[in-house]
């Protein structure tokens, strides 16, 4: 059976060289002195800061030393409009993955 565009094509992606980025923007979220503590331990051991979070919510509420969803919404948003800047032709969108 003869080599097809299509099998000359896969087995020059092995070959190829792809260049690695890594982009801090995509690390997971911080919960900084509460890190790895569920809801009810919070509540144990901080109950003020419990309290806190209860007030701002869940969306905006911002541990010491850790991020709020908002903060990780924005910086998430801000790797994907610079992702969609240095596509090709500057014209991907997350709208078109849809």
């Amino acid at each position: 059976m003869g080599d097809t565009p299509l099998t000359n094509s896969a087995a020059d992606l092995g070959k190829a060289r792809l260049k690695v980025l890594v982009d801090e923007r995509l690390r997971d979220w911080e919960m900084g002195v509460f890190e790895l503590h569920p809801p009810a331990a919070l509540h144990a051991r901080s109950p003020e800061e419990a309290a806190r979070r209860e007030l701002l919510g869940e969306w905006c509420y911002r541990p010491p030393g850790g991020e709020a969803f908002t903060d990780v919404a924005l910086r998430v948003g801000q790797f994907v409009s610079d992702l969609g800047r240095a596509a090709p032709g500057g014209a991907w969108s997350w709208r078109t993955m849809a």
